[in-house]
């Protein structure tokens, strides 16, 4: 049972890696899915949790409520 729990979370890990490097991210923190529907737009930048920050560095709450990203949920 210990064989299969440990051979399952090391699948697990591997696959949480690749799709870590899957993602094209530029120096702001957004990635191409971010380009594509226009969050990416203005100036804005990502934190490491996922908040969106406007061009002066301030927090868009609504941009970042209302984020379609599933990368960031």
């Amino acid at each position: 049972m210990a064989e299969n729990t440990f051979c399952g979370v090391v699948v697990i890990i591997v696959f949480a890696l690749f799709l870590s490097y899957m993602r094209d991210v530029d120096e702001d923190n957004m990635d191409s899915y971010d380009r594509y529907y226009g969050v990416a737009d203005g100036g804005r930048t990502r934190g490491m949790f996922g908040t969106i920050y406007d061009a002066k560095g301030h927090v868009d709450t609504w941009a970042t409520l209302s984020d379609p990203n599933p990368y960031w949920h």
